[in-house]
């Protein structure tokens, strides 16, 4: 490549020369004065200085045309004979007039150069900057580094933290972890310079802040600009450090916030706990104790009556506390599925029979299909679901509402839609009532709502692979819809 190049130079040169001498000869002929002569072959030598960047072409160029313009043009001609002393005084006023315009051309080709790596390196820095904003986290940040590092710079490059990771080519010799301890602890880059590194071949910058260290660039330049190239490192670990500090207390700022509304809701939910722990267990402590302190005084029908509310009470306090452990059994993915195939009659009449045991009355209808459908499922877990939709149908509605069931198989699983009549969910609580401790209102003479049923309903049918969801049905209540999938499915 280099040859061809050679050949091209000393074609291009060769033709410019040429061109310079015809024009010389065909001026003369024409009688043109020997000072617009010189100034053709001042011409020809700015053309070869700019086209080549090389003084030797210029000075060759000078002689060429100082030579031609003794043989064709002074007295005596086709000699280098000169009778003519000023001849001698323009010939050396050419050389110098070389040698000025040369400076000045390749002055302005620095001046140049130097201009578009500066331009280069502006664009760099914004690109650099613009990649560390859009980043998410500190891996994409240092991850955006190494990419664009490694299209600007020629040579090896690692990014190593301080937590042991590294990125790029594995830099693990001793040298290297001194190299990084230095830089850390002097707040200054180390290379060949630095006392105690002369033979070190790398350069190591510190990536560090007031906020905290975060690790070290470690690059082997190939090149032979290195002044450019360390200067522009310096300034990409400057925008480093400022988008690592802003994403560090971003995060920390977020670790505070999530921290104190955790603390918030540990608050809210020992306050409800207590209220619902507490409330049952009055009743329980103080029927029980009207109970023995009057027994002979109260009649049967009251006895009965006591005794209900504390039976009453006592299921809803194990309900409660039932729920509360199922849902730290399923937050913390504790719960291994007993996945069966069963008939979906069979299911909904333990349902069904359940109901009826704990309200006394069967406030429920079924519908099924005329085929048998089984469904792959954790048959305890399931009737779960429906008893709690089913309670919590009733907890919410007014005193004879009637909650029905549909059975709808399809493809890949089976879906059920469980429905009440008792006067919808509020718009603005439709898309909450599947959160932890989310208790809708009630009426005063209702049973209370501890706000754990739909979110476990939530959690089960999750683990199944289902989705559940709710909405008010044309009847004027609501109907939640859950399906459970085939295994694999």
């Amino acid at each position: 490549m280099n040859l061809l190049r050679k050949y091209r130079n000393l074609l291009i040169f060769t033709g410019i020369m040429f061109l310079t001498v015809i024009l010389e000869l065909a001026m003369h002929s024409l009688n043109v004065k020997d000072e617009n002569i010189y100034l053709v072959f001042v011409l020809a030598i700015l053309i070869i200085i700019i086209e080549f960047k090389n003084i030797y072409y210029g000075l060759l160029a000078s002689l060429i045309t100082v030579f031609s313009f003794d043989y064709f043009i002074t007295e005596p001609r086709f000699s280098f004979v000169v009778d003519d002393t000023n001849n001698y005084v323009s010939f050396i006023m050419l050389i110098v007039v070389t040698f000025m315009v040369n400076s000045l051309v390749i002055r302005l080709q620095n001046q140049i150069r130097i201009s578009r790596r500066n331009e280069d390196k502006v664009n760099a820095l914004y690109q650099f900057s613009s990649d560390f904003l859009n980043a998410q986290n500190n891996e994409e940040i240092i991850h955006s580094l190494y990419e664009g590092l490694r299209r600007k710079i020629e040579g090896k490059i690692s990014i190593l933290t301080l937590k042991g990771k590294c990125y790029g080519d594995e830099q693990n010799s001793d040298e290297v972890k001194d190299a990084m301890r230095y830089a850390l602890s002097h707040h200054s880059p180390v290379d060949k310079d630095t006392p105690g590194f002369s033979g070190f071949e790398k350069t190591v910058f510190p990536v560090q802040s007031s906020v905290k260290d975060y690790g070290v660039i470690v690059i082997s330049y190939q090149n032979k600009d290195e002044v450019y190239d360390r200067t522009f490192v310096e300034n990409v670990v400057e925008e480093l450090v400022v988008a690592l500090d802003k994403n560090t207390i971003r995060l920390e700022e977020e670790t505070t916030r999530l921290a104190m509304e955790k603390e918030k809701f540990k608050s809210s939910i020992l306050r409800a706990l207590s209220h619902d722990l507490k409330t049952p267990l009055t009743m329980i402590q103080s029927g029980s104790d009207l109970l023995s302190e009057n027994y002979e005084d109260i009649d049967d029908e009251a006895k009965k009556a006591l005794i209900r509310d504390i039976y009453d009470e006592s299921c809803d306090l194990s309900v409660f506390v039932n729920n509360l452990l199922d849902m730290t059994r399923l937050e913390s993915d504790k719960v291994s599925l007993n996945r069966t195939k069963e008939p979906v009659d069979d299911i909904l009449f333990e349902v069904s029979e359940k109901v009826k045991r704990r309200n006394g009355q069967l406030p429920l209808s079924i519908s099924y299909p005329e085929e048998v459908v089984t469904v792959d499922a954790d048959v305890n877990l399931l009737i779960q679901v429906f008893l709690n939709l089913i309670d919590n149908a009733l907890r919410h509605t007014k005193k004879g509402t009637k909650v029905h069931i549909k059975v709808l198989p399809e493809e890949g699983g089976v879906s059920f839609e469980v429905s009440d009549n008792g006067g919808g969910i509020a718009k603005e609580k439709l898309p909450g009532i599947f959160e932890d401790f989310y208790s809708l209102s009630v009426n005063q003479d209702r049973r209370r709502s501890h706000g754990l049923g739909l979110s476990i309903c939530k959690a089960i049918v999750e683990a199944h692979g289902g989705h559940i969801e709710a909405f008010n049905n044309e009847e004027g209540g609501a109907t939640f819809r859950f399906n459970i999938p085939e295994k694999g499915e």
